[in-house]
């Protein structure tokens, strides 16, 4: 989500086993091998979220598909949030195959004439009168400013897990997304995958032959890749594809081989060659490459914040003091040009959430500071360990997991307001919570059940 932004609601795996496959899946991912070939499409990596990805992995592959997790209710944690949340659109997720939802039905209509509007039509997996969506085991979640869910199989032949169809909230419910499939070559060598449209961001997967990753930038008919061929010559490349005529336009030459990332409208993509150390800015119109030094070599993708499409907060060097204890480091934050590659502005400090926003604590005070623009706003009633626990679009959580009577805020650091949430001392270490920030919702879960809150009225 780095971002994200993601939630799902499996629990019933131990933890032992959750942590050893996300350390699994971190590795392969490190090795670009995971997410190239549509197991687990760009999943955020933080805390929950990414402890969330292990289980459902975990539960499909190790599992195998029949594998229910339903349980007995807990009238008291329903209770509590109807009551915490009164006042918000509160949708309950039911989560296993017994009981679920219709199977969407199979179509023999080609993609390209499926309904792609949806907005007005009656979602594929509505809820019912209990405020219920029902959603099957062989289920994820994923997107980076949109979020999608995807219904998927494991496929034995080639040991992945193979995205099957895909569905976009819609209002109360779920609608199923028209998915494509588009076909092409690289130094001889082809490549496929198939894609769903939500909005404007494109979500690639199932991908196949020589292509590392699609991005998720869309702008109507095209789309940016990354394609590879891994054989005698090893070749990496950044091409446009456009969707209608099928047409391929390299942009790039074959030696991009870097972890790359898009600005949010699409104009440049910043590439970083960690074997070489150091990063570059290609712009796609123009099909430049340049070097920027003010970027730190081994700064990860996740720790660059697009300000625009030519700006980027990131790490800058650490800042050495003299106090009379010794020398204390000072973190720092630079704003980046990347049309000229030099720093306009270096900020103390750093942000948690999304690179500007900073926290700390006095007296019971929440007290946060935008790096950037000097910003600052406070919340009461906090205890002395919160902390920022996680980010998705404008909406950032704050708590501590590690104590059972200390309050959660939910904050829309745009607007600057925010809801405190109490969970009861009983239920806090059983209770879970993820962000999904395009949509404006919140999904709570315990072991058994899961709800949506529509957090909107925090705008």
């Amino acid at each position: 989500m780095t971002g994200k932004d993601l939630y799902e609601a499996i629990h019933q795996c131990d933890d032992e086993y959750i942590e050893k496959t996300a350390e699994r899946i971190e590795k392969n991912l490190e090795k670009r091998s995971l997410s190239s070939k549509g197991v687990i499409p760009r999943l955020w990596r933080h805390s929950a979220a990414f402890r969330t990805a292990a289980a459902i992995f975990l539960c499909i592959v190790a599992l195998g598909m029949g594998v229910s997790v339903l349980a007995t209710a807990s009238d008291a944690f329903r209770e509590w949030l109807f009551d915490m949340f009164s006042g918000h659109e509160v949708t309950e997720l039911h989560i296993g195959s017994e009981g679920g939802a219709e199977e969407p039905g199979d179509t023999d209509e080609p993609a390209s004439t499926k309904e792609t509007s949806g907005e007005t039509s009656q979602p594929d997996i509505p809820a019912d009168e209990n405020h219920r969506i029902s959603l099957k085991d062989n289920m994820l979640v994923f997107g980076d400013k949109e979020t999608v869910v995807a219904e998927t199989h494991y496929d034995e032949e080639t040991e992945n897990v193979k995205i099957d169809r895909v569905y976009g909230i819609q209002g109360n419910g779920l609608k199923e997304l028209p998915v494509y499939s588009f076909q092409g070559e690289y130094d001889g060598v082809l490549f496929s995958f198939e894609y769903a449209i939500c909005h404007q961001e494109i979500h690639g997967f199932n991908l196949e032959g020589a292509i590392n990753e699609v991005f998720s930038y869309f702008d109507e008919k095209s789309v940016y890749v990354q394609l590879m061929d891994d054989g005698e010559n090893y070749k990496e490349c950044i091409a446009k594809l456009d969707l209608e005529t099928g047409i391929m336009e390299k942009l790039s030459s074959d030696k991009v081989y870097a972890n790359c990332t898009m600005s949010p409208g699409g104009k440049v993509i910043l590439c970083n060659y960690r074997a070489d150390g150091y990063w570059t800015v290609f712009d796609l119109k123009e099909k430049t490459e340049k070097r920027i030094e003010a970027i730190n070599a081994y700064t990860r993708g996740d720790e660059i914040e697009f300000l625009d499409d030519t700006t980027i907060l990131t790490f800058g060097e650490d800042l050495l003091e003299k106090t009379d204890d010794g020398i204390r480091t000072q973190a720092q934050t630079c704003k980046v040009d990347l049309r000229t590659g030099q720093v306009l502005e270096t900020y103390t400090g750093y942000g948690e959430a999304g690179m500007e926003w900073n926290s700390s604590v006095k007296k019971n005070t929440l007290e946060l500071t935008n790096i950037v623009t000097g910003e600052t706003f406070s919340i009461e009633g906090a205890d002395k360990n919160t902390h920022f626990l996680g980010k998705a679009g404008d909406y950032a959580m704050y708590g501590d997991k590690e104590e059972n009577n200390s309050p959660y805020f939910l904050v829309n650091l745009a607007k600057k307001t925010f809801m405190k949430i109490d969970v009861p001392q009983e239920m806090h270490f059983d209770v879970e919570m993820y962000l999904a920030g395009a949509e404006k919702k919140l999904l709570l879960a315990n072991e058994t059940e899961a709800y949506i809150v529509d957090v909107s009225e925090l705008e």
